[in-house]
């Protein structure tokens, strides 16, 4: 239902940004692992998981919103840690 001159310009940029936001949020959980205790570490993991397979299954992104609450912690840990980087 859209245009094809549509989906020639912002396929390519939602695939851009995606990138660049979900590298954010897997510095964020790869960095983040030394600085949360262990058991909030693995609930969010887990809680993650198990909202992308309840609900990612689908291939709807709607059902991907309730994933980004908990990605968020991720990506503004490493937002944090990449401001640091940058600082030093």
């Amino acid at each position: 239902y859209l245009k094809d001159d549509y989906k020639k310009i912002n396929l390519p940029l939602r695939i851009l940004y995606s990138l660049f936001l979900y590298g954010i949020i897997l510095f964020g959980f790869l960095s983040s692992k030394k600085d949360i205790k262990f058991e909030h570490y693995i609930l969010l993991t887990f809680s993650s998981i198990y909202m992308l397979g309840m609900l990612g299954w689908a291939g709807n992104s709607r059902y991907f919103v309730p994933i980004l609450i908990y990605l968020s912690i991720f990506f503004g840990h490493g937002l944090l840690r990449i401001t640091e980087k940058i600082k030093t």
